[in-house]
């Protein structure tokens, strides 16, 4: 069991680095650009704050659900031991938030990512369309 949760940490790991120079490859062609060519691939921003004279944009991207993994529990009965495998719920919540700045002149100029791969994959697919 623990291996198992290991080896999904290890993949998980490796994939969220790959993912984030994903995001940044994708930004780092669209900074100097219009915040249009940026809401084309991404949809409309979820929310957009004023800060001085600039805007941010703000996507959001969430993936939640369970998968099972299986459970084996050591069991001694008469002095034999027996092998009981059941299964455990693991429960995820994969969140992404990627804001785009803006100035005046409505050109991208710089952009930051909060969350895991898993969360951010949606949005690096509408990146690379």
């Amino acid at each position: 069991m623990r291996h198992l949760l290991v080896s999904i940490l290890v993949v998980v790991l490796i994939a969220a680095c790959a993912t984030r120079g994903d995001i940044d490859a994708a930004m780092t062609r669209l900074a100097g650009r219009p915040l249009a060519e940026a809401i084309d691939r991404l949809g409309d921003p979820g929310d957009q704050v004023k800060r001085g004279d600039e805007t941010v944009s703000i996507w959001t991207a969430r993936r939640t659900g369970t998968y099972n993994v299986p459970d084996t529990q050591y069991v001694s009965h008469d002095g034999r031991f027996f092998a009981v495998t059941g299964f455990q719920n693991i429960t995820y919540d994969h969140r992404c938030k990627l804001e785009v700045v803006v100035g005046p002149d409505d050109l991208i100029r710089t952009w930051h990512t909060e969350g895991d791969s898993a969360g951010c994959a949606a949005l690096v697919r509408r990146l690379r369309e």
